[in-house]
């Protein structure tokens, strides 16, 4: 039986060109034999809602840029609708794919949805909203900075945009009162930057003191950024940058699987580089709650024991509700590669 897909389209993401873009995506899925439905938003909210609502289909491929994804991302938790969701990504920063390992090009995008492997693949959740991020939460700089940096911008400059915003940032810094709530436990800061991270390895970018979090132990990471000058707000970037943060007074690491953040002033909010308002922000872990198309690689690249699990599609392979593209495994990975399990699942249409 053929597969099918629900395709979400934001028209407006990024700088390349949507026609060819949809042009291409559309020859590629005929070619792989893919049933699919092709939705294009226009606002948000759309991408969230179809996939909230999506039945009968075998995946969900979003083309666009990180917002797209966590909107469709977010619709197929709160649905709890059990199928893989790949990327298509043409966005500015494209940073949820890059964690993933998937290829920020078209033609190597579209190779990882139809042939990757389905991995399940912890996220935060932001209470009150029904919101989910797969990467990170953030509180001061960093959402200031996406805040200030407009979309026309973001699609003629791209990540410089950003760097840009970041550099004219660095000079308005002031330090808030934080009262932040690890699991229940109140802990009280002056800083300018909290951060609830929950991968730490983005290709691209070499942030080597943020490398060892893992997406798939079911905890969430906090770097509290405490400096109140511009020589320290240097220096603990350059701690960051070359993996030197144990032992900086101006540094904090904690573990979490619920945390709250409170400010005064009140600091901006950002998830996944989405802006969402100002503090208080409070989110939890949810294991395991989101299902991500990936290269085969990414298995290898994280350290999972999958001896065995990976089958391809068309291998005959029978299951449960959901599939990968390409696959006929679902991941399922908790702290070490040697507690990763594994679940056979099927085509939703056998």
């Amino acid at each position: 039986m053929r597969r099918r897909a629900l395709v979400i389209v934001n028209p407006v993401a990024g700088k390349r060109s949507s026609p060819e873009n949809l042009k291409r995506l559309k020859e590629r899925l005929d070619e792989a034999g893919v049933e699919f439905e092709l939705r294009e938003t226009s606002g948000e909210g759309d991408a969230a809602r179809w996939a909230r609502e999506a039945v009968d289909v075998d995946m969900v491929i979003a083309l666009g840029g990180d917002g797209t994804t966590m909107e469709a991302m977010s619709g197929l938790i709160e649905g709890q609708r059990d199928i893989p969701l790949a990327q298509v990504p043409v966005g500015t920063a494209n940073l949820v794919a890059r964690a993933l390992g998937i290829p920020t090009d078209l033609e190597g995008a579209l190779e990882v949805a139809l042939a990757g492997v389905a991995v399940r693949h912890d996220v935060g959740r932001v209470e009150g909203s029904g919101r989910y991020f797969a990467l990170v939460a953030g509180a001061g700089f960093d959402a200031q900075l996406i805040e200030d940096t407009p979309r026309r911008l973001k699609n003629r400059l791209g990540f410089t945009a950003y760097l840009l915003a970041g550099v004219r940032n660095l000079f308005r810094l002031r330090r808030s009162n934080i009262l932040l709530q690890i699991d229940g436990h109140h802990h009280h800061f002056r800083a300018h930057t909290v951060m609830v991270i929950n991968v730490g390895d983005i290709e691209g970018m070499e942030l080597r003191g943020t490398r060892d979090i893992d997406p798939h132990d079911g905890k969430l990471d906090v770097l509290i950024v405490t400096p109140a000058s511009l020589l320290g707000i240097v220096q603990v970037a350059w701690r960051i940058l070359t993996g030197n943060l144990s032992g900086h007074q101006d540094v904090r690491m904690l573990q979490a699987e619920s945390v709250k953040i409170e400010a005064n002033p009140p600091l901006h909010v950002q998830i996944d580089g989405e802006p969402i308002g100002t503090t208080p922000l409070a989110v939890r872990a949810v294991p395991s709650g989101a299902l991500f198309i990936v290269p085969a690689g990414y298995i290898e690249s994280r350290g999972l024991s999958v001896e065995g699990a990976v089958k391809r599609a068309d291998a005959g392979t029978s299951a449960g509700a959901a599939t990968s593209a390409g696959t006929s495994a679902v991941i399922s990975a908790n702290s070490t590669a040697d507690t990763a399990s594994e679940t056979s699942t099927e085509s939703a249409g056998d």
